[in-house]
């Protein structure tokens, strides 16, 4: 991926503190951020562009999860390189924690999957440490 540093920050309004940074160019049909490689070409997503472009790394197969939830967030600092598969994202630790507390105390897995609006194998891999160890 070649962009221009110059170029890509040019389209984002970096605000102080731990704020999202707001890509402010083009956007696809879903209202993430997007910019052309130099030279042209398909379309980079803008947040793996600013990830790269801070000298973070991605391997093929990662993901970047934002964990402000702002599709047009593109400050490193809110984002997470991972594996994990897209459901797993809405959670946080404390959520974890009571998947496995609740699960302790009797609840049914798919019962836990409704409440938390994933997967009952999602649920069966974080009770059993597959997932969020």
């Amino acid at each position: 991926m070649q962009i221009n540093p110059n170029r890509f920050w040019k389209k984002v309004n970096v605000q102080g503190g731990d704020k999202c940074w707001l890509w402010t160019a083009c956007t696809d049909d879903k209202g993430y951020g997007k910019i052309a490689p130099d030279g042209g070409g398909v379309p980079i997503a803008a947040h793996r562009a600013a990830w790269v472009l801070t000298g973070g790394a991605l391997k093929p197969r990662q993901r970047l999860l934002r964990r402000c939830k702002n599709r047009l967030c593109v400050n490193p600092h809110h984002m997470q390189a991972t594996t994990v598969c897209r459901p797993y994202a809405k959670l946080q630790q404390a959520d974890v924690d009571e998947i496995r507390r609740l699960h302790k105390d009797g609840d049914g897995v798919r019962a836990l999957a409704r409440r938390w609006g994933i997967s009952p194998t999602a649920v069966s891999n974080i009770i059993r440490r597959k997932t969020w160890k």
